[in-house]
């Protein structure tokens, strides 16, 4: 199976680091920091849904400015996750713009936030129309070393060390899962009435089950010509 995603370095190895994942058939990619990313063409940087920052040394994070520039008047939500110490630093770059202008957008932005700390997750969100102004309650829950779960795959955070709080990340893609899916949608699959929150061990079950029916379909269809080319004994 093809993998979903296709990475890339932004920038070259003497350059600000950068990782950008763009899935497979899909207008979505991810971002691993966010130093400078003017070699992402607009239409790249606008599939992002999800950036992961290691640290905010400006390297790593000055390419937020050009990120929020970018999404700004539109319908988008913008996640971005980073080490303890990240919602500070975030809320002085939003601080340091007026937003008097925001309220004649017809499309709102929306910036989801979230610091990771050793055993806690806290995120804040910020609506375009309310200035960035944090105004919902800020949300906490504990932190398992999963920072991002959906069908299909998973991203690990670590704390790490490097003079300050910073974070590794690890992407994982769960082929079953994908395999589940595009499978159900070819053959019109579905759970069996048991499977309530995952449905994948049903999905699972019943592709295992249509792969050995074509199996055997394919088998009998090899003796059967077999059987037809081999050569008659004469009487």
């Amino acid at each position: 199976m093809r993998p979903r995603f296709h990475p890339r370095l932004i920038n070259g190895p003497f350059d600000d680091p950068g990782l950008y994942i763009p899935f497979l058939f899909e207008n979505r990619a991810v971002l691993c920091d966010l130093g400078d990313i003017y070699a992402l063409s607009p239409k790249d940087i606008l599939k992002i849904s999800h950036v992961f920052v290691t640290h905010t040394h400006m390297d790593h994070f000055i390419g937020f400015d050009r990120l929020l520039r970018l999404f700004l008047g539109r319908e988008k939500q913008l996640s971005v996750y980073g080490p303890q110490g990240f919602l500070k630093n975030a809320e002085g770059k939003l601080a340091g713009y007026a937003w008097n202008l925001v309220e004649n957008y017809k499309y709102r932005l929306t910036l989801e936030l979230t610091e990771v700390h050793s055993d806690l997750l806290i995120t804040k969100t910020y609506h375009c129309r309310d200035k960035f102004f944090a105004r919902e309650k800020t949300a906490e829950r504990a932190f398992n070393g999963v920072l991002r779960e959906e069908a299909g795959f998973r991203v690990y955070g670590v704390i790490l060390d490097h003079n300050l709080p910073c974070l590794g990340f690890s992407i994982h893609e769960d082929f079953m899962s994908i395999l589940c899916e595009r499978a159900s949608m070819l053959w019109d699959l579905k759970p069996a009435p048991g499977c309530r929150d995952s449905s994948k061990p049903c999905i699972a079950r019943l592709i295992r089950i249509r792969i050995l029916k074509l199996k055997s379909k394919v088998n009998a269809k090899k003796n059967n010509s077999s059987s037809e080319n081999s050569p008659r004994k004469l009487r």
